[in-house]
């Protein structure tokens, strides 16, 4: 393998290990693993269709489909887990049809 791509190989399985991403009927839900870092250490920002989240010097960029409404996004930190849920844009939920 050329050593030009290994770092960015193993950003992309650190990014993976380090947290997981739940879609559900209403609701998108994200954890990252932050152990041993304090709640003050940590800072969330939403921009554009992302949430950027610093912890000490590192740095995650979540990024969230369009269907979300980012007004609604709530964090919660305990146990060395960080989780994040944003609530899907109502105008884009799946809805029922009836046949005829």
């Amino acid at each position: 393998m050329n050593s030009i791509f290994k770092p960015l190989l193993l950003e992309e399985i650190a990014e993976w290990y380090m947290g997981n991403i739940n879609e559900e009927d209403n609701q998108y839900k994200y954890k990252i693993n932050l152990a041993g870092t304090k709640k003050k250490d940590i800072k969330l920002k939403a921009k554009d269709n992302q949430i950027i989240v610093s912890a000490k010097e590192k740095k995650y960029t979540i990024n969230i489909p369009r269907t979300c409404e980012v007004s609604t996004i709530k964090a919660n930190y305990a146990d060395g887990m960080l989780r994040i849920s944003i609530d899907k844009d109502k105008k884009h939920a799946p809805r029922e049809i009836l046949i005829d």
